[in-house]
């Protein structure tokens, strides 16, 4: 009988069949040693043996499983249950979960800290194979994008130098007026460049040196352009930075920093972006624009101290894309009908509303591109022109300064516009003014942050607006809302959910409806993008009553929905039924809407 193969170490297994010399392998346990590194990996590191080389060491060995990782060996809903930053930390990927045990493709199955540490994210038991390096890379940018701190090739053109970093301190000059709002900004091109991938010791204690923050800084925002995120979350915790980007209206994780990070970064942030380096006790913003090979963006930056350090949001706009249209926002016929009605007088104050982040400004910048040309002049009011459209005459104003407004609103009357076009009316003077620029006979545009237009009018009239005013003003309302859209590259038809069913009003006769299953288009969410959700509500003759009479919210409620109109939860549904998004997303953007609404459009 046979005897059982013994073990050989992976060393003594190349330098049998000639592989490498003595001299090499010497060379090799001293990389491990220096480096950390297990011996295979030190001869590929050295480029003395190939990764299928080791594969092959590992097989006889019969030490672990051996896999060539490729994407569809994975299971996209099981690999998103591992964070990108924990699988680039661990250098594994979960591929399936069969029998309560989670299958997990490593570069280093040995490693016994490491599978620790996986057992307790994932919550099973794990069974390890190996698989080459360059692959769990490749498949780890497949599943979560590219690492903000991983090395990337250097362009050929000679870089650029980076922005200097001002040196905090006591005396530090405060930025003049222009600088905190962004006039006069400088541009600087976004390139890719050698990023750190780990802390190093002295790091770890004492920060990082400048390149290397401005390399992260760098790689963070290149993925959230590559990733079509609307911002950048930096938040420094007790023990880390956590960097997160909003995607299709979600938060999701990007990578962890080590805290010594949060200062170097913050402050690297606001100097690219004109603020005050040296002051941490105040909130402050501020704005650039750099070059990316997809065109020219804008970042509008806000900055606020926090317990464990300075919060610092990246807003996110495309200077150089085109402005939506009407068009492009997907309004039923029903609805388009009801706008042209609003849009025909030509006259009066039409409000666009809407919670945050619900499509106010695209759905404002849409109109502006409706009514510009032809013989009227088009005037509007925002902190950044990024997406409007030609023929629009930008006032530039900030937003949160209230003397800015009214100087930057008396300076666009004068421009003698026959619309004028502006954001949110935060407090009762904007409104105010917005109100007698509609009474004087002027298309007035607006919008206002409300969950639905009866508790918009209702507010205003809170605020001291006369209500009989704005009865005699108002044209009309538009609700706005945003779903996200199911990725067509895996969506499938769910089960029927009678209770979810319930909740919506809807019957079996309205399926199919459809979910994403998670694929590498969409990175494991099932979702690409967002839908918007629509409600045109021209003012009736019942409304324009109940607002004179000023009966409230619940007479309004009551009032709005006399004209037969799809509110927003059947824009929704007639949606969902197109496949366009999910019942969950639906059942969502109905909550969001007022109860007695919401009953009344289910009926």
């Amino acid at each position: 009988m046979s005897q059982p193969r013994q073990p050989i170490s992976v060393g003594k297994y190349f330098l049998e069949r000639g592989r490498i010399d003595q001299q090499q392998l010497q060379e090799a346990l001293r990389y491990k040693e220096e480096h950390g590194y297990k011996l295979g990996q030190a001869l590929v590191a050295l480029a003395y043996v190939g990764e299928g080389d080791l594969i092959e060491a590992l097989r006889y060995q019969a030490r672990f499983p051996c896999i060539h990782l490729r994407p569809g060996l994975v299971d996209t809903q099981v690999a998103m249950r591992l964070s990108g930053e924990h699988g680039r930390r661990l250098r594994a990927i979960p591929l399936n979960h069969v029998a309560k045990h989670t299958t997990v493709a490593m570069d280093d199955p040995s490693d016994d800290n490491a599978l620790l540490q996986l057992g307790e994210l994932l919550g099973t038991p794990i069974f390890p194979v190996y698989a080459e390096s360059s692959a769990i890379s490749s498949t780890l940018e497949w599943l979560h994008g590219k690492d903000p701190l991983a090395p990337q090739p250097m362009p050929a053109a000679a870089p650029e130098p980076a922005p200097p970093i001002p040196t905090p301190t006591a005396a530090a000059p405060a930025p003049t007026a222009a600088a905190r709002s962004g006039a006069g900004e400088t541009a600087f091109r976004l390139r890719a460049a050698a990023a750190p991938t780990t802390a190093t010791p002295a790091e770890a204690t004492d920060g990082p040196d400048d390149k290397r923050v401005l390399q992260a800084v760098r790689g963070f925002l290149e993925a959230a352009l590559e990733r079509g995120a609307s911002d950048v979350h930096v938040e420094p915790r007790a023990q880390e930075v956590v960097v997160r980007m909003r995607l299709d209206g979600t938060l999701r994780e990007h990578a962890r920093l080590p805290r010594t990070w949060a200062g170097p970064v913050v402050r690297r942030i606001k100097s690219l972006s004109h603020m005050d380096s040296g002051r941490a006790d105040e909130p402050q913003s501020g704005h650039v624009r750099f070059e990316h090979r997809k065109g020219p963006v804008d970042l509008h930056v806000s900055t606020t101290p926090a317990h464990h350090g300075e919060g610092v949001v990246l807003h996110i706009e495309s200077a150089g894309s085109a402005p939506r249209t009407l068009a492009d926002l997907g309004l039923t016929s029903s609805a388009s009908g009801a706008l042209d009605e609003m849009l025909a007088t030509g006259e009066g104050l039409v409000l666009v509303v809407g919670p945050a982040r619900s499509g106010r400004t695209t759905m404002l910048h849409a109109l502006a591109h409706r009514l510009a040309g032809g013989s009227r002049k088009v005037v509007a009011l925002e902190p950044s022109d990024a997406s409007l459209p030609d023929g629009v005459l930008h006032v530039a104003t900030d937003g949160r300064a209230e003397r800015a407004f009214v100087r930057a609103w008396h300076a666009a009357l004068l421009q003698d516009p026959d619309v004028l076009v502006t954001g949110d009316l935060s407090d009762v003077e904007r409104a105010r003014s917005a109100l007698e620029a509609a009474l004087a006979g002027r298309h007035v545009v607006a919008s206002l942050r409300a969950r639905s237009a009866p508790e918009a009018l209702d507010r205003l009239c809170a605020a001291g607006l006369e209500p009989y005013l704005l009865a005699d003003a108002l044209r009309g309302t538009i609700g706005v809302r945003l779903v996200r859209r199911v990725c067509t590259g895996c969506r499938k038809e769910v089960a029927m959910d009678e209770q979810l069913f319930a909740r919506l009003g809807v019957t079996r006769k309205d399926a199919p409806f459809h979910e994403g299953k998670g694929c590498a288009s969409c990175h494991g969410s099932g979702f690409v993008g967002r839908v918007g959700l629509h409600e045109i509500r021209p003012l009736t003759v019942p409304a324009r009553r109940a607002l004179e009479r000023g009966e409230g919210l619940a007479a309004l409620v009551d009032a709005v929905r006399t004209d037969g109109l799809p509110g927003l939860l059947q824009d929704a549904l007639h949606k969902a039924r197109d496949g366009q998004t999910s019942l969950r997303e639906v059942l969502m953007a109905a909550g969001a809407a007022p109860t007695p609404a919401t009953t009344k459009a289910t009926r």
